[in-house]
């Protein structure tokens, strides 16, 4: 019987330091761990990025870029798993082309995690039905006019959805979003706790605040008691 072929994997992720892309990259080791995979991880390393405060020159893209193509051909991957929303809050959208360009012209398939803009295979993630859902839900069952939203950081692109959902749901009713209603975090426990406490002291008349994920949302509890 022969043995089983052990597949390489790279992931490329930014913010290792953020929840979501520790819960990401812990779900991939686990995955890779069951069957006896390796893994290697390539981090992103510009996290001031992630708060949409740093804008990369082209030089640095191209080295960062080349770094990663070089070392997929020396490690010889099997696939490249691409976490799209944690990388493009840093790099340019067409090196993140290019990377996928290259590495399919030398034989290594790449899989895009949370976006399908770069064609498939892609995996991606839901950002609109639970926002909505949750929304429809305050309005209709709870008779909420007043809602707040704590959103994900700026510059990230599932963020930006959900928060537009919150937008387009809110004017669909009707109901006003008043200064001081939108917050933003970086889906930690803490920035969630930060945020609602910062909605409550501006606008202690909300009657719900919607967050953008559920870290975020247990920080808010958290910061509700305390009111």
């Amino acid at each position: 019987m022969r043995d089983k072929k052990i597949r390489k994997i790279g992931v490329l992720a930014g913010n290792l330091e953020t929840p979501y892309v520790r819960e990401l990259v812990r779900g991939i080791t686990d995955a890779a761990a069951s069957v006896g995979d390796r893994l290697f991880i390539f981090p992103g390393m510009y996290d001031r990025a992630y708060a949409g405060d740093i804008t990369l020159a082209m030089d640095e893209e191209n080295d960062l870029y080349s770094q990663i193509f070089s070392y997929a051909l020396i490690l010889k991957l099997d696939v490249v798993l691409i976490s799209v929303d944690t990388i493009r809050c840093f790099v340019n959208p067409h090196i993140i082309e290019l990377i996928k360009v290259r590495l399919r012209e030398v034989g290594i398939p790449c899989l895009m995690l949370e976006s399908a803009d770069y064609g498939e295979p892609s995996y991606r993630i839901e950002n609109v039905r639970g926002i909505e859902e949750g929304l429809r839900h305050l309005v209709r069952v709870h008779h909420c006019q007043r809602i707040a939203f704590v959103g994900g950081p700026k510059g990230n692109h599932g963020a930006g959805i959900r928060q537009a959902v919150y937008e387009q749901i809110m004017a669909e009713y009707g109901l006003v979003v008043y200064p001081g209603y939108l917050e933003t975090g970086d889906y930690s426990f803490s920035s969630g706790r930060v945020a609602a406490r910062r909605i409550l002291n501006c606008q202690p008349m909300v009657e719900a605040i919607c967050f953008a994920n559920d870290l975020m949302a247990l920080g808010g509890y958290e910061a509700i008691k305390d009111a």
